[in-house]
């Protein structure tokens, strides 16, 4: 396995799942502040890809996904427009950059994009 299939299992609890990405803002506030549309790059299997969408879903965030797994020539034209980002999920907000899981997370937390 190469270091770009590489995922970690995020560590958190069962009682923190829903909760450590929670945001004070409503959905509509949110989208007033740009996240009303996201762009999201992943590969499968990617348990941090997976809790992004689930992020998202969760604070009514339309996206579109674009599944990167069989191909990688793709992924790293992408990666090289954001100083070669090495990971997936990468995510677009409003054309946006905004990183990966953990970064879609500190964004939800504070309503801030970058």
């Amino acid at each position: 396995m190469s270091i770009n299939e590489y995922c970690e299992i995020p560590r958190f609890s069962k009682d923190q799942e829903n909760t450590f990405a929670a945001s004070e803002l409503s959905p509509d506030e949110l989208k007033q502040r740009g996240f009303d549309n996201a762009r999201v790059y992943i590969k499968k299997p990617c348990p941090f890809c997976d809790k992004a969408i689930a992020l998202l879903k969760d604070h009514q965030i339309p996206y579109t996904l674009i599944d990167l797994t069989h191909n990688p020539e793709l992924r790293a034209q992408v990666a090289r427009t954001q100083n070669n980002f090495p990971t997936v999920p990468m995510i677009f907000l409003n054309e946006t950059f905004v990183g990966g899981c953990d970064d879609l997370i500190a964004a939800l937390k504070t309503a801030k994009l970058s």
